[in-house]
């Protein structure tokens, strides 16, 4: 029985820390799965509003997914001198 002991003696800090690391990593697992499921739900409601919002704008037809996204420092005016400029500020 001195030897079983002397075996369950050393295997027990690595059993402790193997029970350790599988808690926590389930419990990050689960925290990135809610925080996901948050994250859809708020894009989902963003999404609607921004729709809606664009709907009661503009009156017309309302595109979806990538398409409704902002486009940063592209000009969505006609050009006013009749030339393309590109979507640069005019220099008046």
């Amino acid at each position: 029985m001195n030897v079983m002991g002397e075996i369950l003696a050393g295997l027990l800090p690595s059993i402790g820390i193997g029970y350790l690391f599988y808690k926590i990593m389930r419990l990050l697992l689960e925290g990135d799965r809610q925080e996901r499921a948050a994250y859809a739900q708020w894009q989902a409601e963003h999404d609607a509003e921004r729709a809606g919002r664009a709907a009661t704008t503009t009156g017309t037809h309302i595109r979806s997914g990538a398409d409704s996204a902002p486009t940063a420092g592209i000009s969505t005016r006609a050009p006013q001198s009749g030339v393309d400029n590109g979507g640069a500020i005019p220099r008046d």
